[in-house]
């Protein structure tokens, strides 16, 4: 059987303004030579929420700011997809600042795809193969401005593996 490939591109804003969404998107593509099962729920939390993707955030010191930890189910069957070979499927959105308060300023944001926790990630009445991904990070610089001021050039940036 041949192994899918499902890569997961991240877009992440440049900058946002105080009390303004700063929304993180997700792109899933199966690169792969056979069809899979993905979760695009893509739920995103701090590290102990148990989430899809990991998110930390960090100050211009390199800190780690504390987050609130919202608990996340499992996912369910109905945030599975089956994508074929070159097939995309957008993941949710998620406004970092749901857990973090930030004022204005520089910092960073690693995102990490990360493993299922345990078999009850994946729900039993899937067929196979369901994709499980690797831990891969992706690591993005933004701005938080007052509103009104001068944004940084560039709106958003985009990476994957």
């Amino acid at each position: 059987m041949i192994t899918p490939r499902v890569e997961m591109t991240v877009s992440v804003p440049r900058w946002a303004s105080v009390g303004h969404p700063f929304d993180v998107g997700f792109l899933l593509v199966n690169r792969g030579a056979s069809g899979t099962w993905v979760n695009t729920r893509c739920a995103v939390g701090h590290p102990a929420s148990v989430p899809d993707v990991i998110v930390e955030i960090f100050d211009a010191h390199g800190r780690r700011l504390p987050s609130r930890t919202v608990m996340i189910d499992p996912p369910a069957k109905d945030d599975f997809v089956w994508l074929e070979p070159r097939q995309r499927s957008y993941g949710e959105t998620y406004d970092a600042l749901r857990d973090h308060d930030l004022v204005p300023g520089k910092y960073t944001i690693e995102l990490t795809w990360r493993e299922p926790r345990e078999v009850d990630d994946i729900p039993t009445d899937l067929a196979e193969p369901v994709f499980r991904p690797a831990h891969e990070k992706y690591v993005f610089a933004f701005e938080i401005i007052h509103w009104g001021e001068a944004p940084p050039k560039g709106r958003w940036k985009a990476a994957s593996p």
